[in-house]
């Protein structure tokens, strides 16, 4: 086991994250936010506020074939961020509906 360092700041929606390995943000609205993490990758969480139930959807780094690098593909397939949403507001219908 390893120490962790994480302090955040808070300024509305926005929140500046800062950690050993540096610095992300995030942005967020009840029910989503979308985190631009410290090693460059992106994760949008989609979640019903109050339950604890989340979603969370984390692009993935990829390999460069011209020279090994890592290169991050930000942007998650349309279809994917789509599901997601369904996802949560299928979710959201089902708990309304119990009340």
């Amino acid at each position: 086991m390893g120490f962790r360092v994480k302090k955040s700041f808070n300024f509305g929606p926005f929140r500046l994250n800062l950690s050993k390995t540096g610095a992300g943000f995030s942005f967020g609205l009840p029910g989503w936010r979308f985190t631009k993490m410290a090693n460059g990758r992106n994760r949008n969480t989609f979640s019903i506020p109050g339950t604890g139930i989340s979603y969370v959807s984390e692009s993935k780094m990829k390999k460069n074939s011209v020279n090994d690098n890592h290169v991050v593909h930000s942007d998650p397939a349309p279809s994917k961020l789509w599901r997601s949403v369904w996802i949560v507001l299928l979710i959201v219908v089902i708990i309304a509906t119990m009340h």
